[in-house]
């Protein structure tokens, strides 16, 4: 994917088509999000990753969160993939480390990843119907309308996660979607 702004300038790349938008887009509409419920403070997570492809996007997040008023009270990362239901839960240290200063929760990765904190969240017993904590997460692959339930579960499993759908009322999610008639520009 290219993210780079630079490549929508119509004078300089004519002919660039977008697979995915922009990085800043993306903080835009996350921003755009939070100020509308009038949250005005988050903590970060975020994949470090070896290809950059989430460090780019998180450092333009944080740039455009501070630049619209929005207090980054915690950062945290982490280094390998994380497949719900695989690998040990990252966010179970993240959550302990961050919740008694945290109520809104900014997540950058893949949707198993957003399923993690969500499970660690919800075994700390903090998502309680006082809603006092949420979950705004932002991941950077398509959203996949022919599979809606692929994001009720992790990597390779067919059944929604227990622990996550009651959760998921704690969740707002930032998925790019695809273009309007895309399939039949695809077929083009």
């Amino acid at each position: 994917f290219c993210t780079h702004n630079e490549t929508s300038n119509k004078k300089h790349f004519h002919t660039f088509a977008r697979t995915r938008p922009p990085d800043l887009q993306i903080c835009k509409s996350v921003v755009s999000l939070l100020l509308a419920y009038n949250w005005t403070q988050v903590t970060f997570f975020y994949r470090a990753s070896e290809d950059a492809e989430y460090d780019a996007v998180a450092e333009t997040l944080k740039t455009t969160l501070r630049s619209n008023g929005v207090r980054i009270r915690a950062v945290r990362t982490w280094s390998t993939i994380y497949h719900h239901g695989y690998s040990p839960n990252p966010f179970d240290r993240m959550v302990e480390e961050t919740y008694s200063d945290t109520r809104i929760y900014l997540v950058l990765g893949h949707h198993d990843e957003h399923i993690g904190l969500l499970v660690a969240l919800k075994r700390k017993e903090l998502l309680t119907a006082a809603g006092q904590y949420f979950v705004v997460g932002v991941d950077l692959e398509q959203y996949d309308a022919a599979l809606p339930k692929k994001y009720l579960h992790g990597l390779l499993q067919t059944d929604a996660d227990r622990e996550a759908v009651p959760a998921l009322q704690h969740y707002l999610g930032v998925v790019p979607s695809a273009p309007v008639k895309f399939e039949e520009f695809a077929v083009k």
